[in-house]
Order: structure tokens, then C-alpha cells, then sequence
């Protein structure tokens, strides 16, 4: 009989227990692609995120719960194709340094070591609870993708992150959390975002679609409050829009923090991950990040959105030659986001 079994992860702070609160490990085994996630408490996204890959074929959730409220921890658990973990690490933790000075924390960790230990030979996608995949329209499950890239001896592709949004901040506020994401939000920024060439590790940035945008108007307006939450000359630098969520793992590729891999991937483009950042209730989000302070830079952005909601609130974000109605993948691959393989 398969029973809860708690295993450790190695950091720079020594071995951290991780404990296993539903589901089994035997479940963990199969060929079929899982989709890993690190979830706080986020109750709104958790069942729009499980019905989305749901119609992406997935058969197995693997998560990390980090923080969740008992009514969310109850959510979870009772999901019949949920395996569930936590320990008691902080979300945030510093680990280390990396060798460009960059801190590496908890969560890095368990996208870039957790993963590795529970799908080592296995396809694995590994996304935030607030990460939606898009694949090229010809593929209708991860596993019939992920069989393709198989055939083309791929073990990892790259993918931007695309944030959506609606007409204003404001009128997030005004909707239920029965509304789902896609519905909230139908807007994005067309690309590209990024040029990645085989030899580079990184790719070059290009452009980092509304937030980008967003943070430019909020420096121009209001150059006193973006210096204080930005630290005076510093040089603001837009956020990375993508990352390497599709790998196999055990054949010899790993991520780097989410965003890039120890070798570039051959598909820079080949799924596309819908980010939203923004969506009902978010401002619940911010606030929390901004107390927390457990993001970026002492969740600096966070700092920069609820600056934005309190000074423009009823902006109209979509009125940017650049904007974008998404009407399925091939929307994103006019708007030079998603290659269609």
C-alpha cells in the first residue's frame, strides 16, 4: 500500500523535509506530461487553473502549497488528480547568490530541484498558479505535443509570457470570481517580446508588453513616487517575459530559475503562457505581495501596479496600437508570440 512519505530537498541551508499532503507518489509515475505549480493562497485562480489544463488532457496536478488558507488547503486536497506537497520553508527564503549577484529563493528552488527529483526521465510542465498554456492550435493535449517533440528529439522549449488585461484597472474590481480569466481579460500586447539565438543562454529583451507600458506612464507622471519605490538612479529594468516551462527532465537539460536552461531551447516560441497578472479581485494580490514583500525586489512591481490603481484607476489600457483581442493560439501567432509548429 502506497502511503504518505515525506523526502528532503539539498539547499545552501541544508536538507528541507518536504511532506506530502495528498495524493501518492505512485501517481507521480507514468508517461503522461504533469503540470507542476508552486501555490499560495490564491483561491481564485486554483479551479480556473485545474479546468484550463484539464482541457489540455492533463490527468495529474502536482503541487507545492505555500500559505494557503484552510478553505483553499480543503479545495486542493479532495481534488482526486491533485498530489499535493508543502514543507515548512517560506515561499520567499533566501537561498544564495547567483554569480551575477542575483538572489535565488525558495521557490527558484523548487521549480528548478523539486521538478527534478519527481519527474526525472518525464515531461513536466512547471508554471505559476497564474500561468495559462497556450499551444500552436494543431496540438489539442500536452501529451500529443509533447510526443511531437519527442519525434524531434526536443527535450525543452521556451515560451513568452504574455500578460492580458481589460479595458481599465479599475474595472477588475467589478467582477465576480466565477468569471474566468480569459473572460476578464482579452487584451494583450502583440510581439515580439525577445530574439533567442542558439548561443545565446539569455535572449535579448525586445519589449515587456503592458507592464511595460504601464510603469513607463507611472515614471513620466509621477517621477517622485517611481524614484521612491524604484530607489533614486536606478535603472528600472522591464521584467523577463519569458521562460522554459516544458522540459524533460534526466536528459541532461536543466532550468534556471524559471526563465532560462543550462542549454537555450531549439523552440524559443513553442508554447505561449498566458500571465495574469491582472484578473477579479487582484488588488487582494497586490496588497498581500507588497506586506509580504517576497517578490522582485522587495515586490517592487507590486509597489508600481497599486501606484498605478491609485493615480489612473479608469486609464484606458487598450487604446495602444500595439493592443491585441485574443481570439485562440493563432491570434498569437499573427502577433508573433507563438510558433505554429
Amino acid at each position: 500500500m502506497d502511503v504518505p512519505y515525506a523526502f528532503t530537498v539539498t539547499t545552501p541551508r541544508g536538507q528541507v523535509p518536504i511532506e506530502l499532503l495528498c495524493g501518492t507518489l505512485k501517481s507521480l509515475k507514468g508517461e503522461d506530461c504533469k503540470v507542476f505549480s508552486v501555490v499560495g493562497n490564491e483561491p481564485y485562480f486554483v479551479p480556473h487553473f485545474l479546468k484550463h489544463y484539464r482541457k489540455l488532457g492533463a490527468s495529474r496536478f502536482i503541487f507545492y502549497l505555500d500559505r494557503p488558507s484552510e478553505d483553499l488547503y480543503q479545495y486542493v486536497i479532495n481534488q482526486p488528480d491533485v498530489t499535493a506537497f508543502t514543507s515548512k520553508m517560506s515561499f520567499g527564503t533566501v537561498m544564495g547568490k547567483y554569480s551575477n549577484g542575483a538572489l535565488f529563493r525558495w521557490h527558484h528552488l523548487l521549480n528548478d530541484m523539486l521538478t527534478e527529483k519527481l519527474f526525472s526521465k518525464k515531461w513536466a510542465l512547471s508554471v505559476d498558479v497564474d500561468e495559462f498554456a497556450v499551444l500552436p492550435s494543431r496540438f489539442s493535449t500536452l501529451d500529443h505535443y509533447c510526443h511531437y517533440l519527442d519525434g524531434l528529439d526536443v527535450v525543452h522549449v521556451g515560451a513568452p509570457m504574455i500578460e492580458f488585461y481589460s479595458e481599465t484597472l479599475a474595472q477588475l474590481d467589478h467582477l465576480d470570481s466565477s468569471v474566468d480569466p480569459f473572460s476578464a481579460c482579452q487584451y494583450f500586447d502583440c510581439g515580439p517580446y525577445y530574439e533567442w539565438s542558439p548561443d545565446q543562454q539569455s535572449p535579448k529583451p525586445i519589449y515587456a508588453g503592458i507592464r511595460q507600458r504601464l510603469f513607463e506612464k507611472v515614471q513620466s507622471q509621477y517621477p517622485e513616487h517611481f524614484e521612491q519605490i524604484v530607489s533614486a538612479g536606478y535603472r528600472y529594468q522591464p521584467p523577463k517575459m519569458w521562460k522554459v516551462p516544458l522540459l524533460k527532465h534526466g536528459q541532461g537539460v536543466k532550468r534556471i530559475m524559471k526563465h532560462e536552461a543550462t542549454r537555450p531551447p531549439s523552440i524559443p516560441q513553442g508554447l505561449a503562457l498566458v500571465h495574469f497578472k491582472f484578473f477579479p479581485g487582484f488588488i487582494h494580490k497586490v496588497v498581500d505581495a507588497i506586506q509580504q514583500s517576497q517578490y522582485y525586489r522587495n515586490s517592487m512591481e507590486y509597489k508600481l501596479i497599486h501606484l498605478a490603481l491609485q493615480k489612473f484607476p479608469d486609464y484606458c489600457l487598450t487604446g495602444d496600437r500595439r493592443t491585441c483581442v485574443y481570439e485562440g493560439p493563432d491570434t498569437l501567432v499573427e502577433a508573433r508570440l507563438l510558433i505554429n509548429n
